[in-house]
C-alpha cells in the first residue's frame, strides 16, 4: 500500500524520475478499422470511402474527393461521435494527399489545395444527415489545412502529416469534420489523441497519470504517495504535468525507513542486509538457530544473495519469519539433518 501523501515545500529538483508509458493516448484511430468507417458525407457526391494503405503499406479505409471539374464545391465528412473521456484538449493527426492544381488539364479557376478542418460537441451521438447543418457555426473551425506537397501525374502520391489541437472541450464528446471547397485529395487517416504525463517515480514518490491542460501553457498538478517503505521527508507531494506532457517543478519528497535503503535507482526502499559465513559443529548451529528464530531474525540460506523472512522447521526448532527494526542476515553452511 501506498501511503497518499498531502502536498507546498521547498524541493525544486527531481532526484531521480522514472516514467512509465508514452506520454499521449489515442482517442479514435481510422486506421483502427477493419470494416468500412462509413462516416457521414454531404452531398452524396462528395466524399467516397475506398479501400487503400497509409505509409506503412498496411490496408486501411481512406476518403478521396475529386471533383475539381465543377465549381463551388462544397463537401462536407464528418466522422462518428469520439468520447472524449474527460480530457480538456485533444490533438488531430491528419495523413493526407494532395494533387497539384497545376497538374490537371482543363479545369476551373476554382480548383483547390486546401480543406478545412471542425469539430462539434455533443452531450451524446446525437447527429443526423442534416443535424447540426452543414456549415460553420455550429461547426467550430480549427483551421486550413495545407499540405507541405502536392503531387502530380507523373508523381506518386505523397503523404502529408499533419497535427493540430484544440480545446478546452466541456462536453460528453465530440465529431471532427471536413470540409473540401475543390480539391483533388485522399485522407488516407485520422487520429485524435490527447497528451499526458505518465505515471512516475521522482523522490521516492509516486505519481499518478495525469491528462494536460486545457491549454498548450496549463500546469495541471498531480498529487504523489510515498513508494513502500518510504516515508515522507517534506510535503506536499506533487508534480506539475505540463501541455507538452512533461513533468516538471516537483514539490516534497520522501525518504526511505530506517532500515531500509534506496534500490532501484533511488526508486524504492529495500530491507538492509547484512550477511556473513559461519562454519561452526552441527549442535553448535542448531542452537544458533533456535536462538535467531526466538529472537525473530532473518536467516538466509548458503548462496543466496537477498534477504527474506523464512519459516520452516530444523532440528526441531521453528524459524520465524517475523521481522525485527535491525535484521540480521545470517548464512548457514551446514546441514541440520543429523542433529541430535
Amino acid at each position: 500500500m501506498l501511503n497518499v501523501s498531502g502536498l507546498p515545500a521547498e524541493r525544486y529538483r527531481i532526484c531521480t524520475q522514472i516514467s512509465l508509458g508514452p506520454g499521449w493516448k489515442t482517442l479514435m484511430d481510422s486506421r483502427w478499422a477493419t470494416t468500412e468507417l462509413a462516416w457521414t458525407t454531404y452531398p452524396e457526391s462528395g466524399w467516397e470511402e475506398v479501400s487503400g494503405y497509409d505509409d506503412m503499406l498496411s490496408p486501411i479505409r481512406t476518403y478521396q474527393v475529386c471533383n475539381v471539374q465543377k465549381p463551388n464545391q462544397n463537401n462536407w465528412l464528418r466522422t462518428d461521435f469520439i468520447p472524449r473521456r474527460g480530457v480538456l484538449r485533444v490533438y488531430v493527426e491528419l495523413k493526407f494527399s494532395v494533387r497539384d492544381c497545376g497538374s490537371i488539364p482543363n479545369i476551373p479557376g476554382s480548383c483547390k489545395e486546401t480543406f478545412n478542418l471542425f469539430y462539434y460537441e455533443s452531450d451524446g451521438d446525437a447527429a443526423t444527415t442534416s443535424s447540426p447543418p452543414w456549415r460553420e457555426n455550429p461547426y467550430v473551425k480549427v483551421d486550413t489545412i495545407a499540405p507541405d506537397e502536392s503531387f502530380s501525374l507523373l508523381e506518386s502520391g505523397i503523404v502529408n502529416t499533419k497535427v493540430r489541437s484544440f480545446g478546452p472541450l466541456s462536453k460528453a464528446g465530440f465529431y471532427l469534420a471536413f470540409q473540401d471547397l475543390g480539391a483533388c485529395m485522399s485522407l488516407i487517416s485520422a487520429r485524435v489523441f490527447f497528451k499526458k504525463c505518465s505515471t512516475t517515480i521522482a523522490n521516492f514518490a509516486v505519481f499518478p497519470e495525469t491528462a494536460t491542460g486545457a491549454e498548450a501553457t496549463s500546469l495541471v498538478i498531480a498529487a504523489g504517495a510515498c513508494v513502500p517503505n518510504a516515508v515522507e521527508e517534506s510535503v506536499p507531494l506533487k508534480l506539475y504535468c505540463n501541455g507538452d506532457g512533461e513533468w516538471m517543478v516537483p514539490v516534497g519528497a520522501c525518504t526511505c525507513m530506517p532500515g531500509f535503503e534506496p534500490a532501484k535507482i533511488d526508486t524504492q526502499c529495500q530491507g538492509k542486509c547484512w550477511a556473513f559465513e559461519i562454519s561452526l559443529k552441527p549442535i553448535v548451529l542448531r542452537a544458533l538457530e533456535c536462538l535467531l528464530a526466538d529472537a525473530s531474525m532473518w536467516i538466509i540460506e548458503a548462496g543466496w544473495k537477498g534477504c527474506k523472512g523464512r519459516s520452516r522447521v530444523r532440528g526441531g526448532c521453528l524459524l520465524s519469519n517475523r521481522v525485527t527494526a535491525k535484521p540480521l542476515s545470517v548464512i548457514l553452511t551446514r546441514s541440520f539433518t543429523n542433529v541430535t
